[in-house]
């Protein structure tokens, strides 16, 4: 199973945002695993957080952060 064969890809990515292997290994990790959790950056790109507005942050809280959604 491709998941189980990459779970350990997340322990190699050390935790800062700015570390240039830090953003290689989430872009593997997004090509490598697309539909799993380890394929999203759940925080979003923090280069493009500043241009979010309050009306698009409330609306994407509404949109995915509802029971409805919960697997």
């Amino acid at each position: 199973m491709l998941v189980k064969k990459f779970a350990f890809l997340p322990f190699l990515c050390p935790c800062s945002q700015s570390s240039q292997q830090n953003l290689f290994c989430e872009a593997v990790q997004n090509k490598l695993l697309p539909s799993h959790t380890y394929g999203v950056v759940s925080g979003g790109d923090p280069a493009n957080i500043p241009d979010l507005t309050w009306q698009q942050l409330k609306e994407f809280h509404k949109t995915h952060y509802h029971p409805s959604n919960a697997r």
